[in-house]
């Protein structure tokens, strides 16, 4: 799946970036995370109250700032990002439906890729893919919650 992910989003208009969020994490992400520490703004529109800024910090700050790091353009590093948002959102739906003992490796498959491939998660990873960074985690937080309520305990 990630995979598959990665090459259907580098695949997607190559060399430019989308319209996800703020442009300054993809183009200026170690400026950024430094700006976003503060109270205040002073580099544009006559200053501000930075908003929700503290929300982009982890984990989009730091992968974006890695990619920089490692030389990558930043519209493949926001593809990239896109592509780990789903391809953890699936991972984490294929290990819950595991641990339910839903189905069979197949259909567990199918209902990561469902999960992820739903209105919300395709509408808002290009627009405001650090919105769908708690319903990725979800199928996670809930894991081990399942596992540990199991009568044969966490590791069944």
């Amino acid at each position: 799946m990630a995979v598959g992910y990665a090459v259907l989003y580098l695949l997607q208009a190559p060399g430019r970036l989308t319209a996800d969020t703020k442009l300054d994490v993809p183009l200026d992400p170690w400026g950024f995370m430094g700006r976003a520490t503060h109270l205040w703004n002073s580099l544009a529109e006559f200053g501000y109250l930075p908003n929700q800024y503290v929300g982009y910090l982890f984990p989009m700050g730091p992968f974006f700032g890695l990619g920089k790091l490692v030389g990558l353009p930043p519209w493949a590093t926001q593809r990239l990002w896109m592509a780990l948002l789903l391809t953890v959102s699936s991972w984490g739906v294929v290990r819950l439906a595991d641990a339910l003992r839903l189905g069979v490796p197949v259909t567990r498959v199918l209902a990561g890729l469902a999960y992820t491939l739903s209105p919300i998660f395709l509408g808002k990873v290009g627009a405001t893919s650090v919105a769908l960074a708690g319903a990725a985690m979800l199928p996670w937080i809930t894991l081990p919650l399942i596992l540990a309520l199991r009568p044969d305990g966490a590791l069944g």
